[in-house]
């Protein structure tokens, strides 16, 4: 009743049939420690369900059933209505928050990593992660753009290099062959940014502040979306797989060397590891950033250099070189 339990209970019939008693009276009738009652009155007193008497302290008066009854739901009703108002208002919360992320494309997901869906929500996302950083931005570009997208990206970039945020971006030794990424690499150096190439690197990838990463559902349809990685385990593979490309790879403004007589440069030694793995010609281009021409070219020149009178044959003597 009420929420009662057994003692308070009983307490509050006895004390309503009898119209009042004492405190010595009730734990005799109950055969209760006097203790208990005290505690079980306090605690109808408390809910407005009976009174003491003016007249003697120890005698306790019921206070009329409807009268009390009525005050305590109301107080109840008045405790649910805040408790309505307040669901009410965490919901209109919940939906704004999915509203804007429906905006940007985001599907919740675990272990800090987020999905955004279509090349329009992940542009955005990379546009207020850039706005945010305040310290470092690094990046994988394995890919090559023509010069009206790179100079559409460059006021974020000019953006983020005034506010003091150092980039570093790491791309294909084959940009160097490129007119408009060469120009591009080019204006990033003479803006402040440090810029490094490398034979092949594994994926796109942007780490923001060391603290946010985004990287491809799928690094040959861009059209997938990408992840978006705040996880501490995740997040710290992807800094340490950078940071191992970054110390193998050569600064844009410096020539890579060429490789001495028996000797085997990055770019064709790439080239063999790729090839040994059983990629095709054109998905070998794909990963240097070369074309399949390109790779032909190369691979026949590793076969006359080996003195090999096939692609097996120059398979075999590479690998007998070490270049394997």
């Amino acid at each position: 009743m009420l929420g009662l339990d057994g003692l308070e209970e009983s307490v509050y019939r006895q004390i309503l049939r009898t119209s009042g008693q004492r405190v010595r009276e009730l734990t005799a009738t109950l055969d209760a420690e006097e203790s208990a009652v005290r505690e079980a009155i306090g605690r109808l007193a408390d809910m407005a369900l009976i009174r003491r008497s003016w007249e003697d302290a120890d005698l306790v008066l019921p206070i009329s059933p409807e009268v009390a009854v009525g005050a305590l739901l109301a107080g109840q009703e008045e405790r649910l209505l805040r408790e309505r108002q307040e669901l009410e208002r965490r919901r209109a919360t919940l939906a704004q928050l999915v509203s804007e992320y429906a905006t940007v494309g985001f599907v919740p997901g675990d272990n800090g990593v987020q999905r955004l869906k279509g090349i329009d929500a992940v542009r955005t996302r990379i546009e207020e992660l850039v706005c945010r950083s305040t310290e470092e931005i690094v990046s994988f570009n394995p890919g090559t753009y023509e010069a009206q997208a790179l100079e559409a990206g460059r006021s974020t970039d000019r953006s983020a290099l005034e506010r003091g945020v150092v980039l570093r971006g790491l791309y294909l030794d084959s940009v160097r062959n490129h007119p408009p990424m060469r120009e591009h690499a080019r204006w990033l150096t003479e803006s402040g940014a440090e810029v490094r190439t490398i034979p092949v690197l594994p994926l796109p990838l942007l780490i923001f502040d060391r603290e946010t990463a985004l990287l491809p559902v799928n690094p040959v349809d861009r059209g997938a979306g990408a992840l978006v990685v705040t996880g501490s385990g995740m997040l710290c593979a992807l800094l340490a797989l950078f940071e191992r490309y970054w110390e193998e790879a050569t600064p844009f403004g410096e020539d890579r060397q060429d490789a001495l007589d028996g000797e085997l440069s990055a770019g064709d030694r790439e080239l063999l590891r790729l090839l040994g793995k059983g990629l095709t010609d054109e998905a070998a281009g794909r990963q240097l950033g070369v074309s399949q021409r390109t790779v032909r070219r190369r691979i026949s020149d590793l076969t006359d250099q080996l003195g090999a009178g096939s692609r097996f044959q120059m398979g075999v003597l590479a690998g007998r070189r070490g270049w394997l």
